[in-house]
Order: structure tokens, then sequence, then C-alpha cells
């Protein structure tokens, strides 16, 4: 099996919303690669409540007849739409039963309408500098749909398709046999965005993983009732987030006559520090409940949690008070608690619903860096005091994803199953390849693109300080009026050889990460410095249907008379155009 095609074969069935599942591996590479080929769409689509008014006879062969009776309103639901290039029907065919290899089933033949104008187009690309604006891989594209007869004019108001998943299958076209199902390979699978239309087309345009999780990351809001749900004035506030271990924030002061603030939406693994213009307070132990916590009997410089619901209290307040907590964050009903980046990721992920079935959860064990992390979101509150909620305020799921991969200068997409992935560009030479490119095997002029200019130092903050005060009380050491007085800490690397070979040479900005320790931030200085400071190129390859077999952040091998790869070289695979065959790659 080809390594760039491995992940097909153990894709959990229950992460493609498809009726007909895929073979258990691609059947045939050459598929993939060929000229001649045919194509199958299936759409997930979604319809509520069909009328038959709204339903043309027209839309017949494409609409599951079965889903979407003529003449009788149904139920919303979603249902898979099937198209193809040619025109195409499933085999009448013996399938094995799931629950064991005794029982079988007949599956009937489906038909997969005549459509597919052109190849269906995907472009990918992952971000190259640590300064790209988003982390996400970006996925774009548009497939044509041939809407000459006016069929399909009215998809658009049956079938929602937004955040919704399409894959298209590829199978090579032969004129004398007609290809089984299990003939066909994933060419690829991808959330869509809209649909297109005109009077002559019905296009449908793919926008990748952020379309899905647009949905704000905080999905936990302040009734306003009183108690751990604050009081009227927080009503229809987003609750704040906390994840791993965090420094100096403010939490809501849910409460005002226990003084009690919330400090996460849920459970919490501990209460580190809270600390009063900089004093450390004593504290006083952990409570069950909101209950337990507000009848508790405190001490004048005393606090005390309930982290079974995110809560700290005080005793008191002094004139001129302002109260800042470190603490460990968000702990799931397992009791894991996630503090690197990508076990964070993974947990926000988990909280908008999108659980292992949805992530391609090799990505997630490796291809960020392991050292500790913290993150945490506020809630939102205006500066008289009243709350309100403001609708551009809270952050969705795509932009928590976008601020941990740029943290470790990563990126984050959909990967060719359409399941979720992490990674960030590595040393190419460092890495083992996946696949060969010789000059055979392109089917046009190399293109050179621009490249920022090479780093002789890179800087990189940590420890984040989420709360940085100048108004201390007079015992604060000066080592902590420093440390909180500052928004973060700083370390750096440098290559002088850079600097001298590269007049032009660049410091990039400090990059702010949300890293705890002083080694993993260096570490990741280092790393940004062997990938950015070396002279390197970004070229765009016409390497035609055998772009589908590099996955994006892969490393290959190429080997061409120009462009400095005479004798071969590794590059990374960071972008990809299937419908054009076209590689971008960086090295």
């Amino acid at each position: 099996m080809v390594p760039a095609l491995a992940c097909l074969a153990c894709t959990p069935l229950a992460a493609l919303p498809f009726d007909a599942p895929l073979p258990d591996a691609p059947q045939s590479v050459e598929a993939l690669v060929a000229d001649s080929a045919s194509y199958l769409l299936e759409i997930a689509a979604y319809t509520g409540r069909p009328t038959a008014e709204r339903f043309p006879p027209l839309a017949v062969a494409t609409a599951p007849v079965a889903a979407l009776p003529f003449g009788a309103a149904i139920e919303g639901e979603t249902v898979t739409l099937r198209l193809s290039d040619r025109g195409w029907v499933s085999p009448y065919e013996e399938v094995a039963e799931p629950v064991g290899p005794v029982l079988r089933q007949w599956r009937n033949s489906r038909w997969y309408e005549a459509r597919l104008d052109e190849e269906p187009q995907l472009d990918q690309e992952i971000p190259v500098t640590p300064e790209a604006g988003t982390r996400s891989g970006l996925s774009a594209g548009r497939i044509r749909l041939n809407n000459l007869d006016g069929a399909l004019d009215v998809w658009p108001d049956l079938y929602t398709i937004a955040g919704r998943k399409l894959r298209v299958l590829k199978a090579v076209y032969e004129r004398d046999r007609l290809p089984n199902y299990a003939d066909h390979s994933l060419l690829y699978e991808a959330t869509m965005a809209d649909w297109l239309a005109d009077e002559e087309t019905l296009e449908i345009e793919i926008g990748g993983a952020r379309v899905r999780l647009q949905n704000p990351a905080q999905n936990r809001i302040y009734q306003g009732t009183g108690g751990e749900e604050g009081d009227a004035l927080w009503a229809g506030v987003r609750m704040p987030m906390t994840f791993g271990e965090v420094f100096n924030v403010e939490g809501d002061l849910i409460v005002a006559a226990t003084l009690t603030y919330r400090l996460h939406s849920g459970r919490i693994r501990a209460l580190l520090d809270c600390r009063d213009r900089g004093i450390s307070l004593a504290y006083a132990g952990d409570f069950a409940d909101y209950a337990a916590l507000a009848a508790a009997s405190l001490s004048a410089g005393q606090y005390a949690s309930c982290l079974a619901e995110g809560l700290g209290r005080l005793h008191s307040l002094n004139e001129g008070s302002r109260i800042t907590w470190d603490l460990e964050g968000d702990v799931d009903g397992q009791g894991f608690f996630a503090d690197s980046h990508a076990a964070i990721a993974r947990r926000v992920l988990a909280m908008a619903g999108i659980g292992e079935v949805g992530l391609a959860s090799g990505t997630f064990a490796c291809d960020w860096p392991a050292g500790r992390a913290g993150l945490f979101l506020s809630s939102i509150a205006s500066a008289e005091g009243a709350r309100s909620v403001d609708a551009g305020g809270a952050p969705s799921v795509a932009e928590v994803l976008d601020r941990l991969a740029a943290s470790v200068a990563g990126w984050w997409g959909e990967d060719e199953t359409g399941a979720i992935a992490i990674g960030r560009l590595r040393v190419p030479a460092a890495v083992e390849s996946i696949l060969n490119f010789g000059p055979l095997d392109f089917r046009g002029r190399i293109e050179a693109l621009d490249l920022p200019a090479p780093r002789w130092r890179q800087r990189v903050g940590y420890r984040l300080n989420w709360t940085p005060q100048q108004d201390f009380a007079g015992a604060v050491s000066d080592a902590d009026r420093q440390r909180f007085g500052q928004d973060y800490q700083e370390t750096s690397a440098s290559d002088a050889e850079v600097a001298e070979r590269h007049f032009a040479s660049a410091e990039p900005e400090t990059l702010v990460t949300l890293f705890k320790e002083e080694i993993d931030a260096l570490a990741l200085a280092q790393l940004l410095l062997a990938l950015h400071g070396p002279d390197r190129r970004l070229y765009r390859l016409p390497v035609g249907p055998k772009v589908a077999l590099t996955p994006l952040g892969q490393t290959v091998i190429v080997t061409y008379p120009r462009g400095g790869f005479g004798a071969g070289k590794a590059v990374q695979v960071v972008g990809r155009s299937l419908g054009d065959g076209e590689l971008t790659v960086w090295g």
C-alpha cells in the first residue's frame, strides 16, 4: 500500500456521513493517477420538511426516491445525493453484513446521474512562515454540475450543504467494463460551504473545516438566575474557559455578596494561587459544590475553591483590590487534564462535538510539541459593569485552533479523508520521503514562487501573563513586579552566519506562544531558525494526477534538471491542486 494512502484503510466508518461505506482499502492506486478516469460524487445534504410542490419531476434521478417521496411531506433528514461525470450505476451485488461473516445482504443498485462537467477541483495549502495569516490548512475549490436543463434549479432551496461533507471517488475509465464500487478510490472528502448557481451550472463551493467550526468555543452561557449562574447582569454572557496551566487571570465576580469568582465553565484541576495586587492569599481548601463553598467559613486573607464547578471564593476585599488567579484548568469527565497544545485542541474539538472518529489521531499524538501550555478565554464584559454579549467577541472553535497552531508555528485542517489533522513544517531532509518525482512525472515547466528573506534571529515569548499589572502592594518583591508587569517572558535563538551572508536577513516580531517553560519556547526558536534561516526555495510543480498521492505536510524527493533539483532534493508539500495536477513544495 502506498504510504500516503494508508490512512484511508482505517478511516472510521462513523466519520463518513454516507449510507454506503468505502471499501476497506483503495482497490486501485492506478485509479488515483489515471489520466483516463471516471468520477463519482456523493453529497451529504440536509433536507428539511419538503413538500410535493417543491419537488419538480426532473430531480428523480439524483434524489433518493425512498427518502424524498413525491406528494408527501417528510421530516428533515440527511440524504445522499449521487452524481458522476459519465453516468454510472452500481451493480446489484452481494455484500457482507457488518455483524458477521455468516449473515449477508444484497445492496440495491444506485444511480449516479451524469452531471459533472469537469474534473473535480480542490486546492489546498498550509502556511509556510509563522507570520502567515490563518493557521488552518486552506481548502478551497468548486465542483461544477451541468444544469442546462434546469433540473437542479431548486437544489439550493431543497438541500442545505454548508458545513456538511462530500466525497469524490475515482476509478480507471474503461469503455468495455463498468467498474464496481470497490474499484473506486477516495480522491478526497471535504466540507462544503455553499451552492453557487447560474442559468447553466450549479456549483458546489468547498470551504474546508473552518466552515463547520464557526460556532463559539465557549459553549456555556450564564443564566443570570443567581449563585453559580451569576446574577441578572451576567445573563447571556458566555462563561470563561481555561485549559492547561495559566497565570494571573481575572475571573468573573459572579456573586458579589460571597465574593465568588468563576474561572472556568466546568471542572478544573487545581487552584495554584490567588493574589490581591500581587500578594498571595492563603488557601483554605476545596468544597464539593457552590452551596458548600458559599457557606464555608473563611478568615481574612484566605481563599477557597470549588474545583468541581470551576469556582473560587475570597473572604474579603481591600480598598483598591485587584484579584488574579493561577490555576490548572479544564478536566474532562474521565479526569483527563489537557496541558499541551495538541491535547487542548483535541479537548476544544470534543467540546464542539467532534470526537475521536473525526480526528486524524496520529497527527494529534506527535505532530505538535509536547511542552506544557495554557489557554484562557475570558468572558465578555463591558467596562461599566453591566454585561452584554458581543457577537464579534466570542472566538469560534476555528479561531481557538488558529491560536493554538500559531503558538507552535503549526497548522490544522482537513486531511484527504475529511478528518481534522494538525501539523507543522519540519526540515525536509530530516524526514523520510513518501514518494519520488522524476523528470518523466512533469507535465510542464516548474514555477518559482516568492519567499521572505531568511531570518537570522527568532524571538519567542512564553509564560504568558494574562493580566499585566502596574499597581502593586508595597510588599511585592521586585522580581514579582517584573514578572506580573510584563505580557510574557522571552527567549531567542540566533545565527550570525545568516546575518553575514544575507544583508537583508530578517528579525521578525516575537512569536508569542502559550508555552509555560523556557526550554520549550527555546526549542521552538531553534526549530524556526533551522527552518527559515537557510536558503530555501518555493516551487510549483506540474506533476499531473500523481498529486493525489501526496498529502499536505509530507516530504517527497524531486529530481529535475532545473531549479536546484538536479541531484534530487527533499522538499515538503505545502500546497496541491488536484484539478490542475500541481504541487507546491518548499525546501
